[in-house]
Parts: C-alpha cells; sequence; structure tokens
C-alpha cells in the first residue's frame, strides 16, 4: 500500500495461496504453502520488483479495507488510548501516508475494528472480570466484592468495597449481596 501498488489473489486452498499484482504483465507476486500441522505459511517463492509502472496506480485502493488499515489506526491508538482519532484525522493520515483515497465510512470502520482488536469486546471484559476480582481481593485484604448474574446467568452488577468500612459491609449485608 505504501507504494500504491495492488494485488490480486490467485490462488488459495487450504494448503496454498498465491498473490500478483493487479496490473497485467507485472512480475510481482508472492507463493506460500502451508507447513503441515500448523497453521503458518511458509514462502516459497517471491518477486518482489514490479515491472507495471507507476501510472497504474489508482486512489481507490482494493487493498484500503479495515483489517488492513486497522494495523495503522492502532499503532496510533495504542500510544494515547484517550485520543478521539475522529474519522476526518484517520482520512486525512490515511491519504498522507499511502497514495491512496479512503472515505469516511473506510476510516470509521477501520477505526471500530481497531478498537476492536486493542480492546476486545465487551463479552470478553465480563469473562476476565471474577478473575480481575479475584486478584484484587488476594492481594488487598479487606476488601469486598461480589458479582450478580441474573437466572440466565447473564451479568447485573459487580459490588466492590475498597478498603471495607462497617457502613459498606452493612450496605453488603443489607442487600444480600
Amino acid at each position: 500500500m505504501e507504494q500504491g501498488k495492488q494485488y490480486k489473489t490467485t490462488r488459495s486452498s487450504k494448503g496454498r495461496f498465491e498473490v500478483v499484482c493487479l496490473v497485467k504483465n507485472c512480475s510481482w507476486m508472492v507463493r506460500a504453502r502451508e507447513i503441515q500441522s500448523t497453521t503458518a505459511l511458509q514462502v516459497t517463492k517471491v518477486v518482489d520488483q514490479h515491472t507495471c509502472c507507476a501510472t497504474n496506480l489508482e486512489s481507490n485502493h482494493r487493498q484500503s479495507k479495515k483489517k488492513v488499515l486497522d494495523h495503522f489506526i492502532a499503532e496510533v491508538l495504542a500510544g494515547d488510548y484517550n485520543r478521539v482519532y475522529r474519522g476526518n484525522e484517520i482520512v486525512r493520515d490515511i491519504n498522507s501516508k499511502f497514495p491512496i483515497n479512503i472515505s469516511y465510512q473506510q476510516a470509521w470502520r477501520a477505526k471500530q475494528y481497531a478498537l476492536l482488536m486493542l480492546r476486545g469486546t465487551k463479552e470478553d471484559s465480563f469473562t476476565k472480570l471474577p478473575t480481575y476480582l479475584h486478584n484484587l481481593v488476594k492481594h488487598n485484604p479487606g476488601i469486598v466484592t461480589q458479582i450478580r448474574v441474573d437466572d440466565d446467568d447473564q451479568f447485573e452488577f459487580v459490588f466492590i468495597a475498597l478498603g471495607c468500612s462497617v457502613s459498606s459491609v452493612n450496605f453488603y449485608n443489607k442487600y444480600n449481596i
């Protein structure tokens, strides 16, 4: 993408993967095969020189999908979790870094995908909550924690009393938390 070149997949199967330059008669290509008993690929052939000219570049790049752009956006967001990275800023940054144009919608989808990759899903966070609370109590004696779920095992709320006082324990007992 940094050169503005595009590729297409010519072969894709469980054991083999091959991509070539989108421009006909260009010699650039990458071929890989699956390493037995793993999910990894081993590159078996690379022709790293494009024989197509720069005039074949298109502004609407076919590889500018959310799963490609999210790595660039995740790099920016990982350094500063409090940053508000707006769609227009993403479009400007991508357009300045790569010789491609992306739409606001592409930028927004890529940002959402990057945030998902960085933070995980809400469901992932809730599955980690019991471990977090266990470690909180283990390393901070005197803390009271409780998770409440409904009959369908869906999360309702969490109670955490840091440095429990008599009133917080009474609240805890009063409401049978």
